[in-house]
């Protein structure tokens, strides 16, 4: 098969949902005659008074490395295991996809690789001006040139951007249209116990049979992305799943986003968290001090309280609570969104997110 069609067919691959164990305190071997089917049963794990080694005649126990390389261990088989489901549920997706487009491209009598071309370019749309600008916007940091200067580069970001979504939606409606049976052994790693705070954002209804927890930086294009997909969803879910942001500032390459953080917080104190959210993504050019309490005045809210809640980080407590699960969970970029504890690895667009959502949602907590 050639770059063209396999390179798409990646494109399309979703990750699988399902469930898993593991355990901590002693190892776990596989039945002999078989391979490990689940997270746990790959467990290279040691009990806590396994002996490791001696020093002077005195021995030292797994327990006595600490807690920092037990979790590290943790971490590190959760990370194999994850990498192992994923690697295996894109290459069952890439031949799959491979059939199905060989199957239509016969009926059509082309090749395989001339009918995706010929169905994406169906697909494909040519951005506006408009769009174009509001594409660069979005994405452009604080010192970037005007649009001028760059235009052709960013219409093929745009181009190829929208290419990519034109081949997932035509490979994801041949599978739909198939009759497919899934049985690869679930290996992924355990779900996280994710707490929720009460000044987290919530949307839908709590304990939803699904929950989608997003950690985010209101200074990452990415994220603006992210937000639009998470608005979406809401709206496409309902009450069926609980949606909830947690903040994750990346102060080493965003100044503006811890207190962007706290500016949100401070607006979910008057009862317009979303609200703030939506605002501080949409202007992301605009996260100054100033333009907070802007923000907060077109938004209805009461500008002095939301002037002193920022000054004085009434809030930042809860952004560094944020920030500290975020660290404890692994996370090492954003935006990261957990679906029923589970980390989701794949591309967090609104597609994607919705693949994982509607597994949780056939198969239930």
């Amino acid at each position: 098969m050639t770059h063209l069609l396999t390179g798409a067919a990646a494109l399309a691959a979703v990750s699988l949902a399902a469930s898993c164990t593991t355990t901590e305190t002693k190892p776990v071997v596989a039945p002999q005659g078989r391979a490990a089917t689940t997270c746990a049963e790959a467990s290279l794990a040691l009990a806590p008074e396994t002996v490791v080694g001696t020093l002077d005649g005195a021995t030292i126990k797994l327990a006595d490395l600490g807690d920092e390389a037990r979790r590290a261990e943790e971490k590190a088989l959760w990370e194999y295991c994850d990498a192992v489901h994923g690697l295996r549920s894109r290459a069952l997706d890439a031949y799959v996809t491979e059939q199905l487009v060989n199957a239509a491209a016969a009926k059509a009598g082309v090749e395989p690789d001339a009918w995706v071309r010929a169905e994406i370019e169906k697909r494909a749309t040519v951005p506006t001006d408009a769009e174009i600008q509001g594409f660069y916007d979005s994405i452009r940091p604080p010192d970037a040139p005007p649009l001028e200067v760059v235009k052709q580069r960013v219409v093929m970001m745009m181009q190829q951007q929208r290419a990519e979504e034109s081949a997932r939606a035509l490979f994801d409606g041949l599978k739909a249209a198939a009759k497919l049976e899934r049985s690869l052994p679930d290996v992924r790693s355990p779900p996280r116990d994710i707490d929720l705070p009460a000044w987290a954002g919530k949307k839908g209804a709590a304990g939803a049979k699904v929950r989608v927890v997003e950690f985010a930086d209101y200074q990452c294009p990415y994220c603006s992305r992210a937000a639009d997909a998470m608005r979406a969803l809401a709206k496409r879910y309902g009450d069926r799943v609980e949606f909830a942001y947690r903040n994750f500032p990346l102060r080493s390459i965003h100044p503006d986003a811890d207190r962007a953080a706290q500016a949100a917080q401070c607006a979910g104190r008057q009862g317009k968290f979303w609200e703030m959210h939506d605002k501080l993504y949409a202007a992301q050019n605009s996260l100054d001090a100033e333009s907070m309490l802007a923000h907060g005045k077109e938004l209805g809210l009461d500008v002095a309280k939301l002037e002193s809640c920022i000054s004085k980080g009434e809030t930042a407590a809860e952004v560094e609570a944020d920030l500290k699960e975020a660290t404890d969970l692994g996370i090492e970029g954003t935006p990261s969104f957990f679906v029923n504890g589970r980390p989701h690895l794949g591309n967090p667009s609104e597609e994607a997110l919705a693949a994982a959502i509607d597994a949780e949602l056939a198969r239930g907590r």
